[in-house]
């Protein structure tokens, strides 16, 4: 009778997709590639403020401090305009969550926000963002370039954003007008 039950449940999991779970991948050695690492991770949580987010990649490996990723996709579920962000590269480090997002990042939203960089270091606990290297941002009515950005939030809750190193802002406010009416 247990085989029975243990063979029906066999057919009941998903064929395409493995799901993340930090536990099962703990007690795996160092030092794998990622041609024996775990295929279609997910990962799913909360920021401190309770807006979901969650990650997937096209593959995982386990490293010193936490996991290399392949192909990354990121969502966190702002309400009304979520972001997405895709890069070729990254690596999540479990204990204080930060996710390292590199080879090309692109973040984007539901509202027409795109922003381009080569790496994007996300605390998914502290809600902080830093991008390093120089940044494309469009939105309608407006275009920015800057060398780096940070953001952190304020004890009130709100967040603050720096753009610093050559800054350049250009505004079209007759595309800004019609996309606030």
């Amino acid at each position: 009778m247990a085989a029975i039950v243990l063979l029906s449940t066999i057919f009941l999991i998903d064929q395409d997709r493995i799901d993340f779970d930090e536990n099962l991948l703990g007690d795996l050695p160092a030092g794998l590639d990622f041609d024996q690492g775990v295929l279609s991770p997910r990962l799913a949580g909360e920021l401190t403020d309770g807006t979901p987010y969650s990650l997937q990649a096209e593959f995982a490996v386990p490293s010193t401090d936490g996991y290399r990723l392949r192909e990354v996709t990121a969502r966190v579920e702002r309400y009304g305009d979520p972001v997405q962000m895709i890069a070729a590269e990254g690596a999540y480090a479990g204990s204080d969550k930060r996710l390292i997002l590199s080879g090309g990042v692109d973040l984007s939203t539901r509202g027409g926000v795109r922003l381009t960089t080569q790496i994007a270091e996300i605390g998914l606990q502290d809600r902080a963002l830093t991008l390093p290297e120089p940044l494309d941002l469009t939105a309608p009515g407006a275009h920015l370039r800057a060398n780096s950005l940070r953001t952190e939030q304020t004890p009130a809750g709100d967040d603050m954003i720096w753009f610093e190193g050559d800054v350049r802002l250009s505004i079209t406010p007759d595309r800004l007008a019609e996309d606030t009416e």
